[in-house]
């Protein structure tokens, strides 16, 4: 199955949240009891900086919600990144990619 691409914008020095929802192939809510997750930026994929998001899980919603404080988004340099989530289910230890998708971190005049 493809991995859902979703564009973000991050404006530098402000504090960023968005919710995903992942589904089955039947368009039913997939249950994340179970499953851990991240998310992380980077300049270009092969990059060795990374700034990590912060992830919580509504397991039962099958959502999976990824924020950044403003002190760290006032680090990254604006321009075009890329950013994913990977999930982990716990048992088997099993990593997918649930979100893949470009983030355009705007410059801030104020910070």
């Amino acid at each position: 199955m493809a991995v859902p691409a979703v564009n973000i914008t991050i404006e530098q020095g402000t504090d960023f949240e968005k919710t995903y929802t992942l589904r089955n192939s039947d368009f039913s809510v997939f249950d994340l009891t179970g499953y851990t997750a991240e998310a992380k930026i980077k300049k270009h994929p092969t990059s060795e900086i990374s700034y990590d998001f912060s992830v919580g899980i509504t397991s039962s919603l099958g959502e999976i919600t990824i924020s950044m404080a403003s002190s760290i988004t006032d680090t990254i340099p604006y321009g075009r990144h890329y950013y994913d989530i990977l999930t982990t289910e716990i048992s088997s230890g099993k990593v997918s990619k649930a979100y893949t998708g470009m983030a355009l971190i705007n410059s801030s005049i104020t910070v």
